[in-house]
């Protein structure tokens, strides 16, 4: 018990300013086509590269967030056979929701967007291989998982990105980290843990938001975890109180992930 209220104190809150959904991109130096994934050029700062992933679901189609919902298919990049990769940070737009099959809340791009990725190398002296297989859901009535493979070899002597303003213009639209109880008129003021029978785990989200609509939670349990409900928030004022029963696998304990959670 003490362990999951722990880990429950230590949610990631990421808040975005109303309106700040993921934009489409505008045309980059790899081509693209409807249903691919494609890794755009990438800018060297000196420690870090940043790059970006491109995902076209098409017309009519959509592609999900890190966390799809109550149904869809997770977006999976493996990184592993990269060379001279220590890690990569996929950085991920705020989705919107949306209803999938008259039945399903899901989280999802119903356009072209760009994911900002962090890549650091392990020597930043030396070129970075990057093998990367991509697995994403594209969906549009049906549903299939997209699997392609890249590889891109970057150079810390190469100066100039075509790509360069998307990604900054990208990053910059990214939601913001902020503590729980930060002040600021779009902020999660507490996450208190509620009654649950295990293996479930209940929690009560209090969001402050200053504006007429109500505000938008989005939650991206780490892997194992389920979402068996989210409740509409109760609003009174500017306070606005989510109610979510998460799931947690058999081998959870306190050092496991916990949950993240984007205010919109």
């Amino acid at each position: 018990m003490v362990s999951i209220v722990r880990a429950v104190a230590a949610l990631l809150i990421l808040a975005a300013v109303p309106g700040a959904r993921a934009q489409s991109v505008p045309g980059f130096s790899r081509p693209i086509t409807e249903g691919q994934t494609r890794l755009t050029d990438a800018t060297w700062n000196g420690d870090t590269y940043l790059a970006g992933l491109v995902i076209d679901p098409g017309p009519g189609a959509w592609t999900y967030w890190r966390h799809p919902g109550e149904a869809g298919l997770a977006p999976d990049f493996d990184w592993g056979a990269s060379l001279n990769l220590k890690s990569a940070e996929v950085l991920w737009p705020v989705p919107e929701k949306m209803s999938e099959a008259h039945a399903f809340t899901v989280n999802a791009y119903r356009s072209q967007v760009l994911l900002p990725v962090i890549l650091t190398p392990v020597d930043k002296t030396k070129p970075v291989q990057v093998n990367l297989t991509a697995r994403v859901g594209i969906c549009s009535g049906l549903c299939s998982l997209v699997e392609e493979n890249q590889v891109v070899v970057l150079r810390p002597e190469q100066s100039v990105n075509p790509d360069g303003p998307a990604l900054n213009a990208a990053v910059a639209a990214l939601p913001k980290r902020r503590a729980v109880g930060a002040d600021g008129p779009l902020s999660i003021v507490s996450v208190e843990r509620t009654a649950a029978t295990d293996p479930e785990v209940g929690l009560t989200v209090t969001v402050r938001a200053e504006g007429a609509a109500a505000p938008e939670l989005f939650i991206a349990p780490p892997p194992g975890w389920y979402i068996n409900s989210a409740a509409p928030p109760a609003s009174e004022g500017a306070l606005h109180r989510f109610a979510v029963v998460l799931e947690h696998p058999e081998d959870w304990a306190v050092t496991s992930p916990s949950p993240a959670v984007t205010l919109l």
